[in-house]
């Protein structure tokens, strides 16, 4: 999320955050989001409380979709989806599509980084962050 957020010109500074983690690790999470982006404000969040990586890799995707349309607040320019372990990748086109905001997951930030390292352009159906330059 800071390489997507320090590399681009989406230049996010309001998001919503969901993760399966529990509670404690999610404010952390925000803390450590807020205290290493200039600027960045999580306003509203929600933590499913997994503990078991076994389990979060059984999370469907749709429960992402579905906790998303619950947390999301109107203020909000961006929305968070943290946990490479959850499977969201292939919600990320309907629900930027729905939101009208971009979408970033931990899954789809590490492709793209990972992609623009390589100078390689990835597919727009993973989210707006892939119509930004891959090199």
């Amino acid at each position: 999320m800071s390489i997507y957020l320090r590399d681009t010109t989406l230049g996010l500074k309001k998001i919503t955050l969901i993760s399966p983690y529990p509670e404690g690790t999610g404010i952390k999470e925000k803390e450590f989001l807020e205290k290493s982006i200039l600027g960045l404000k999580v306003l509203s969040m929600k933590h499913l409380g997994v503990i078991s990586s076994f389990e979060k890799n059984l999370l469907l995707p749709s429960s992402a979709y579905r906790v998303a349309g619950e947390t999301i607040v109107r203020e909000a320019d961006g929305f968070f989806i943290s946990c490479t372990a959850w499977r969201t990748i292939e919600i990320i086109e309907s629900l930027e599509k729905d939101l009208q905001i971009p979408v970033i997951t931990s899954t789809q930030a590490s492709l793209w980084a990972c992609l623009k390292r390589c100078h390689v352009r990835g597919s727009v159906k993973f989210g707006q962050l892939f119509s930004l330059s891959g090199r």
